[in-house]
């Protein structure tokens, strides 16, 4: 039997308690065997300058999920040195790891926009799409297009967390505390560090 794991993607600018709740929550649901946390190395749509390095962010992402044994971090983006879209990296996870069945792991809101996603039409039907939905949305099937294998979707109730990256930046910036909205190892990296200080 193939192994079933969830790909979470993003910039983790840093990684915050919502990043674990949501990967802990597919998890769960869709009753995979782990979920691997995909840090982006060179964020196609983001402004490098404004942000932790990538070697801050893979370093905090790996102290976020410390001892917990079915989350693991990949850093397969970290070996090529242009800008990190997801379908290359599902191409090489799926030649690498044949035996595994991949979700990858999107929310809700970022659904409509997936058709405008780099290769869309490739990347689409390569793999499960698990979608976190927010509390109060519309009930309804997840697939963005009568034309796709709505199979492949699968809803994830989330419960309301309002923790966002940005908003931890913001909070460091103006020298505010982040206790208990990031991990205590992920906390302190950030003052060790002094990120996110204007």
């Amino acid at each position: 039997m193939s192994a079933r794991i969830g790909l979470f993607g993003g910039t983790f600018d840093p990684p915050h308690l919502g990043h674990l709740i949501a990967a802990e929550r597919v998890r769960d649901v869709l009753g995979l065997d782990a979920v691997w946390f995909v840090p982006n190395h060179i964020p196609p749509h983001k402004n490098p300058a404004a942000h932790a390095s990538a070697v801050d962010r893979l370093h905090m992402v790996q102290l976020a999920i410390a001892g917990v044994d079915h989350f693991a971090v990949s850093t397969i983006e970290y070996e090529r040195d242009t800008p990190s879209y997801t379908i290359d990296t599902v191409t090489a996870l799926r030649a690498r790891h044949p035996d595994v069945s991949w979700t990858f792991i999107i929310g809700e809101d970022a659904l409509s926009g997936l058709f405008r996603w780099h290769r869309a039409a490739e990347l689409i039907p390569l793999i499960d799409w698990a979608v976190l939905r927010r509390p109060g949305k519309h009930e309804g099937h997840p697939a963005p297009d009568a034309d796709v294998d709505a199979s492949r979707f699968h809803l994830v109730d989330m419960p309301r967390i309002d923790i966002s990256s940005s908003v931890i930046r913001a909070f460091v910036a103006r020298g505010a505390s982040i206790r208990f909205l990031v991990p205590e190892a992920v906390r302190r990296y950030i003052i060790e560090r002094g990120l996110y200080r204007r």
